[in-house]
């Protein structure tokens, strides 16, 4: 199911949110060994069908590549063109690709763009043509990249770059697509002593809301009335290291009016990027089958959030990588959709920073 098709250019360019009204069963074994400098991956394929290969906004087709990814990495190489604008949807250019999966993996996709940061948004996604996969990551213009982690189960994938923006671009921009074996014991779930354990959520479970978060109707993503704080976790994420973040997800009594969106007892965490640490992997463990566990990543203080777990239903975990600025400061939600129950439900949020060098 996609989740991306339609949403991204108004919500990502104008102030809005990253999701529509669904949520996806999606399990990703990841886990721990960082991502670092890539090796130089090749052109495998080249974008030879431009003005056909937009399925989103042009009822084009993906391009055909004949690739198969499995224990070696793949490159496809295009442009985004600066005559395909499309004012209405604000659309630069839109490009997908179809590649095989024989067998299952998990993987890293990635793209460069010098002068991709010119652009208001780029993003890069991969989704299953018969399986449930669906991934996106959005382009960090201060580190001149973008990257997501998907679990694959065999089947034919789309691999897409959309990119938008209030004006047309002034030249086209040369991208490179890279998707690449990911270890499934990267960032795995933390079994040290918590770095920091939630203190502020109080006696009715809501003293860390800080967000009211809805898939449909409006607004999506707002503050909660209530003045909540965010758990200060005085975490800094260093390259190549791992960090532990122990909650409770609560149910009290009497909901607080904050819950009457799509989520019951939520608790925000405050991260902060080391020096160099401009990839940030989260993953999200709880015990049982009886809650389903989400998280959303914001910007400190803002109402964007640009990456997610929230994909597995009721059963752990939640797993997402995701380009970030080092030196600034996130706001990670962590909440049990309103289906959930069995609560108290202890659970852990792991967190593991790279450096990754286009």
């Amino acid at each position: 199911m996609r989740s991306f098709r339609l949403m991204p250019v108004l919500l990502l360019i104008a102030c809005g949110d990253n999701h529509e009204g669904d949520k996806r069963p999606d399990a990703r074994p990841m886990a721990d060994a960082m991502v670092d400098a890539p090796m130089q991956v090749t052109c495998n394929y080249t974008e030879s069908a431009d003005a056909t290969n937009d399925n989103f906004y042009a009822n084009g087709n993906p391009e055909a590549t004949s690739l198969s990814f499995g224990t070696a990495a793949i490159g496809i190489c295009g442009k985004l063109e600066h005559t395909h604008y499309v004012q209405n949807n604000m659309v630069v250019d839109v490009d997908s690709y179809l590649i095989n999966v024989p067998a299952q993996t998990s993987a890293l996709l990635s793209i460069t763009a010098p002068g991709a940061e010119a652009l208001n948004t780029v993003l890069i996604e991969i989704y299953g043509m018969s399986t449930s996969t669906d991934e996106v990551g959005k382009f960090e213009p201060t580190q001149g990249f973008a990257i997501a982690s998907a679990r694959l189960p065999p089947g034919d994938y789309v691999v897409n770059v959309s990119s938008f923006n209030t004006a047309a671009a002034t030249a086209t921009i040369d991208y490179k697509l890279v998707l690449r074996p990911d270890s499934p014991t990267r960032c795995a779930k933390s079994t040290a002593t918590a770095n920091y354990t939630e203190s502020l959520d109080g006696t009715t479970a809501d003293g860390n809301d800080v967000y009211e978060v809805r898939y449909m109707g409006s607004p999506r993503r707002q503050f909660t009335a209530a003045a909540d704080m965010v758990e200060p976790t005085g975490i800094t994420v260093a390259p190549d290291g791992s960090y532990r973040v122990s909650g409770t997800n609560s149910l009290p009594a009497s909901a607080p009016a904050s819950w009457a969106d799509f989520y019951q007892d939520r608790d925000t965490y405050q991260l902060t990027m080391g020096a160099n640490a401009n990839q940030l992997s989260l993953r999200l463990s709880w015990p049982g089958t009886t809650a389903d566990l989400d998280f959303l990543v914001f910007p400190m203080g803002g109402l964007n959030d640009f990456a997610t777990g929230y994909y597995n239903a009721k059963m752990e975990d939640e797993f997402a990588t995701f380009a970030v600025i080092p030196g600034m400061s996130y706001w990670v939600f962590v909440g049990a959709d309103d289906s959930s129950s069995g609560q108290p439900i202890s659970y852990d949020l792991t967190a593991c920073g790279a450096t990754y060098t286009p």
